[in-house]
């Protein structure tokens, strides 16, 4: 029995007698009946000191007596607001009496502590739906195709970066091409800006943060020249009205590029060239804490660029595993407390710098950067990279970063031997893919089709952000949670008058009863629902079955319930 449902809820006790032939006796008149009796608590579950009503009536009973967890006697009918300062179950019994005998009923109450612990009265930040984003690389030809649509939007996609990666310092908006440097042939027609943004951006009203190049011009002979990132603003915002917000000047500058360099360009050239096609835009610079270095000491490229650089954003990668080398329990630890950290130095940083409280951008993250030939490992596609992703955009959330993008959205499906060492982590699949969703095309080495992933497959990453997507609801704030399970990370926000609750259980094998307190909320009383996406659901993968999250009702529950986390997973708790 679900331990929400008290057992002695409505036990109503009734004797019936039946009249026989011959000599039998015939029915009792109507003041010999037995009583009958009816006792419910609410709600069952309680904190300690904390109040529950005891309610309770009977029929054809003179008196009635309390024994057990409360005593003395008792009108036939009434309420009695009962509590207990210790953990423990407690039996409320009552037994009544008439003249036609006696009947007895009990209820119970369970007391238990605090594992989350939720402070609906402490707001945090507001959420938007910047902050689940994707890359797209332009490579691939689904990038611009609709029937991802509804991918996108049953991931709750509400922001790209484009067009994807090292790629962006080769690429040429306006012929569509790559430099005669980059080895690979140029992308094909039906990701040209303007074809994606008809495709895909204007229908889902998403936004778009654009990666400039900064790297190369157009003969390869020397860095790009910013009249061609200037003529792109102008061309999306001028003459096409996208509206595009966000511009990145170059991917990743910090692995090959000067400092002072970068820096002066920007500011003297790239800003101000940008600036004057639209003064709306945000335009961004690279960070490399938390990709280039954890530790702020032996940071040689923020500092300088900070501080010189003019910019209104900075942009952020983390990816905390490489070359395939990974490890389940220090991911979803060490991990995914460090990206909090990063966060935190990345605003004394700024603030260092003159830059206090300017938006962070996320830009690319994921749990591994590829193996030796750059291509991810069969732990992209297992559970534990679905919760990391989970876990890193609720804690970029609760530090008021603006914007995320994951890497990355739509991506080819690359065999384990193509990448030594293969991973020693946790999954089924002989081959990874970063991608939320599987791309098509079939007949050559890293297609998904041919492994058994059908075209749009969600990925476990995918199904962490449906769940993602019903979290953070634009305009709803996070509100102060706080979990005593080491085993278990909690996320809570604001949703209409009720409550969303976000647990992901980074424990592999079991289940966790997760006792949950509601200090201070809106309504004494919910409606609590879930869906629970981990590692049950994963594990069917390994028989050809990708399936989604499980969807499950805890009932009417007040201030204090208990949920089950099962083992590795994500679970969304609803309280309407």
């Amino acid at each position: 029995m679900n331990r929400f449902m008290v057992s002695g809820i409505l036990i109503v006790l009734s004797c019936c007698f039946a009249s026989c032939g011959g000599g039998g006796t015939g029915p009792k008149p109507p003041g010999d009946l037995k009583p009958t009796i009816s006792l419910s608590i609410s709600p069952p579950v309680v904190g300690p000191g904390q109040v529950a009503t005891l309610e309770w009536s009977s029929k054809d009973a003179n008196s009635c007596v309390a024994n057990g967890a409360w005593s003395g006697s008792r009108v036939a009918s009434g309420t009695s607001a009962i509590s207990q300062n210790s953990v423990g179950t407690f039996d409320y019994e009552l037994e009544c009496s008439g003249s036609g005998g006696s009947a007895a009923v009990s209820g119970t109450l369970t007391v238990t502590s605090s594992t989350i612990t939720v402070e609906p009265q402490i707001f945090g930040t507001q959420m938007n739906p910047d902050q689940l984003g994707a890359n797209l690389n332009i490579g691939f030809p689904d990038d611009s195709n609709p029937s991802y649509l509804p991918l996108w939007t049953s991931a709750g996609v509400g922001l790209f970066r484009w067009p994807g990666g090292i790629l962006a310092d080769y690429y040429h908006w306006e012929t569509h091409t790559y430099g005669p440097c980059f080895p690979f042939p140029s992308p094909p027609s039906a990701t040209s800006f303007d074809t994606w943004m008809d495709a895909i951006v204007k229908p889902l009203a998403a936004n778009v943060a654009v990666t400039i190049n900064y790297g190369t011009n157009t003969t390869c002979t020397g860095l790009a020249d910013p009249t061609e990132a200037a003529a792109w603003v102008d061309h999306a915002n001028n003459i096409k009205h996208y509206g595009v917000k966000y511009w990145t000047i170059g991917n990743e500058q910090y692995f090959s590029r000067d400092a002072a360099t970068y820096a002066n360009r920007v500011s003297s050239q790239f800003y101000p060239m940008m600036k004057a096609k639209d003064q709306g835009i945000l335009v961004g610079v690279d960070m490399a804490l938390g990709s280039g270095t954890f530790d702020a000491g032996s940071d040689t490229w923020d500092p300088i660029v900070l501080a010189n650089a003019k910019y209104d954003f900075v942009e952020m990668h983390y990816y905390p595993e490489h070359n395939n080398e990974d490890d389940d329990t220090a991911l979803l630890t060490t991990w995914s407390d460090q990206v909090a950290t990063n966060f935190s130095t990345a605003k004394s940083l700024l603030a260092a710098s003159g830059h206090a409280n300017t938006p962070i951008f996320l830009g690319e993250f994921d749990r591994d950067s590829g193996g030796s030939t750059g291509s991810p490992g069969h732990e992209s596609v297992a559970i534990v990279n679905a919760l990391f992703n989970a876990i890193v955009v609720g804690e970029a959330i609760n530090a008021g970063v603006k914007m995320t993008a994951t890497w990355t959205g739509i991506d080819l499906c690359w065999p384990d031997s193509l990448s030594a060492p293969v991973s020693s982590a946790y999954g089924f699949q002989n081959y990874g893919s970063w991608g939320l969703f599987a791309a098509g095309g079939s007949g050559f080495s890293i297609s998904c089709i041919d492994k058994g992933a059908p075209q749009g497959n969600p990925f476990p990453k995918a199904r962490a952000f449906q769940i993602l997507h019903q979290y953070v609801i634009p305009g709803e704030r996070t509100i102060q949670v706080t979990s005593a399970d080491n085993s278990v990370r909690a996320y809570c926000a604001t949703n209409g008058d009720g409550y969303s609750l976000l647990l992901v259980n980074t424990d592999p094998s079991s289940t966790h009863i997760v006792p949950v307190t509601l200090q201070n909320a809106s309504k004494t009383l919910f409606t609590a629902t879930t869906l629970s996406y981990g590692k049950r659901e994963y594990d069917q993968s390994a028989n050809g079955v990708w399936a989604g999250a499980t969807s499950g009702t805890i009932g009417r529950v007040g201030s204090l319930f208990d949920v089950s986390s099962p083992p590795w997973s994500l679970t969304l708790v609803k309280l309407q």
